[in-house]
């Protein structure tokens, strides 16, 4: 469960779904970052015992990351920055 800290303004959603293109791409670059993120650390030598940990989470962002390349394929949309 998501715990937001702060409230959502009341104007957010009309506006998201007013250019909901943009925040799929967006959230695309995020899955894409958070996967190279997890391979970045697996780098550190104290991080060692939490290699496959990490190469998991890797791997479910990759998956989310395809999910939303082909959701922005149907809409016609092309993945850029």
């Amino acid at each position: 469960m998501l715990l937001w800290r702060q409230s959502i303004p009341k104007g957010w959603l009309p506006k998201v779904l007013a250019d909901i293109d943009a925040v799929l791409v967006d959230h695309c670059h995020l899955e894409r970052k958070a996967a190279a993120s997890a391979l970045n650390l697996i780098k550190y030598p104290e991080l060692a015992m939490c290699v496959r940990e990490l190469n998991a989470i890797a791997l479910e962002e990759l998956v989310h990351f395809n999910l939303l390349l082909n959701l922005l394929e149907q809409r016609g949309q092309v993945y850029a920055r």
